[in-house]
Formats: C-alpha cells, structure tokens, sequence
C-alpha cells in the first residue's frame, strides 16, 4: 500500500488540534488552577518556558498528525464512511484505545490529590485530548 501524504492537511491538522486544545483549557483554566494550584515561583517558571513548551507541544502534535493521517489512509479504505467520518472516528479509537488509558495510569498513580481532585483533572486532560484529536482527524478526513 502506497499511501501520498498531504503534508499541508498534516499541518492544517496539527494547527487545528492545537487551536481545540487552546480553546478547551481556556474553558477549564479555573477549575484547573482550583484542582491544581501553581505557587508564584511555579507561575513564574512556567511563563518563562512557554514558548519553548509551545514549540515542543506544536512538534509532538505534528508527529501525531502524521501519523494519524497514515492510520486514516488505511482505515478509509475498508471504511464505509465519509472521509471526515472516518477521520472522526479513527481518530476517536485512538483516543479511546490509548490516551484514555495512558492518561488514566499517569493521573491515578501520580500525586493529585484526593480521588475527586484525580477524577476531575481526568476528565479535564482526556477532555483536551479528546478534543485535540477529534479536530485533527476531522480535518485529516476532509483534506486527505
């Protein structure tokens, strides 16, 4: 199986994952901090490394976007679906199948707090994440 690359849908995409991860911790930026609260010092740090955090997170999703778009090549072709359908729902098992479990692990076993705190920062990053990922493989599916 040959599969062509649309490189710009792959950026489009990542650009547009990262746009519904922006938007979605906006929404949720106040809960975050009452769950999780950053000291001045951890405020401070974290804003002079924001560009450098951006920069990173901006690589990382392209590498996810590439990769989805091959997962989205192969799966339209036994697919039934629409391409954005199938953008949608391919990139929807992914979520499903390994960052809810991902997530779940780092968040159950790491040191968040009370179940209830653990339980909400799920639901927040998953959230982010969902999001993210449904945003690219949509736009995967309709420019691919």
């Amino acid at each position: 199986m040959n599969i062509e690359v649309n490189y710009v849908a792959v950026l489009i995409a990542a650009i547009a994952s990262m746009v519904a991860g922006a938007v979605w911790y906006v929404l949720f930026a106040k809960l975050l901090q009452k769950i999780r609260p950053l000291t001045a010092e951890e405020q401070q740090q974290a804003q002079k490394q924001m560009k450098a955090m951006f920069g990173v997170g901006f690589l990382l999703t392209l590498v996810m976007s590439e990769v989805l778009f091959h997962i989205v090549a192969i799966t339209q072709d036994v697919s039934h679906l629409s391409p954005v359908m199938n953008g949608f729902l391919t990139a929807f098992v992914i979520y499903i199948g390994f960052v809810v479990p991902v997530q779940a692990t780092h968040i159950i076993f790491g040191n968040y707090g009370d179940l209830a705190k653990k339980l909400k920062l799920f639901g927040i990053n998953t959230g982010g994440q969902m999001v993210s990922l449904l945003a690219m493989g949509a736009t995967i599916g309709l420019m691919r």
